[in-house]
């Protein structure tokens, strides 16, 4: 998540950040991730209260297989997913 809240500009500061197992997609100081989590407070709490309230807004029975069918018709596999 923090990717797309600010690493490629904390990977330009620290290039080395690459190399390691985790850091390309988190940043490494834990005060970058304060930092993230600082500001962007509204969008994590419209994920919070979207996960837990998606009994409200997931389509379910008859409805929901339509849009699945038509989902896998718009974006069929790739050929070699077999």
């Amino acid at each position: 998540m923090t990717l797309e809240f600010g690493s490629w500009r904390w990977i330009r500061k620290n290039p080395m950040q690459l190399f390691t197992r985790l850091g390309i997609f988190n940043p490494i100081k834990g005060h970058r991730t304060r930092c993230v989590l600082r500001r962007h407070p509204s969008f994590f709490d419209f994920l919070t209260r979207a996960a837990f309230s998606s009994g409200r807004w997931l389509p379910n029975g008859d409805f929901r297989e339509s849009v699945m069918r038509r989902a896998r018709e718009h974006w069929p596999p790739p050929a070699d997913a077999a």
